[in-house]
């Protein structure tokens, strides 16, 4: 049932062998005509499978690694310390 403006309503059927909807108590069909639609491609782009969808990295950051890293706050990458690093120790003055 379908309510129309005037808050009547009107009965609507689909009628699915043949595809077609029917309208009001009588089942009036408004067109018997058929239109199919062909189906548009764009051979430019490249032929994928769900495989190749899956490996495709999401985002614009690499996964993360197991180990955690520093950010460099001079260059906006982070960077690990080396080991000559962690044993030096460094005397500030004022």
């Amino acid at each position: 049932m379908f309510s129309l403006s005037d808050q009547d309503t009107l009965p609507v059927t689909y009628h699915t062998p043949t595809g077609v909807f029917l309208f009001g108590e009588d089942g009036v069909q408004v067109s018997a005509d058929t239109t199919v639609y062909e189906k548009q491609t764009d051979d430019s782009l490249p032929s994928l499978t769900s495989q190749d969808i899956e490996h495709l990295q999401e985002g614009g950051y690499p996964d993360t690694s197991d180990s955690p890293e520093a950010p460099d706050t001079e260059s906006g990458s982070a960077s690990v310390p080396s080991e000559d690093a962690k044993d030096t120790k460094k005397e500030v003055q004022p």
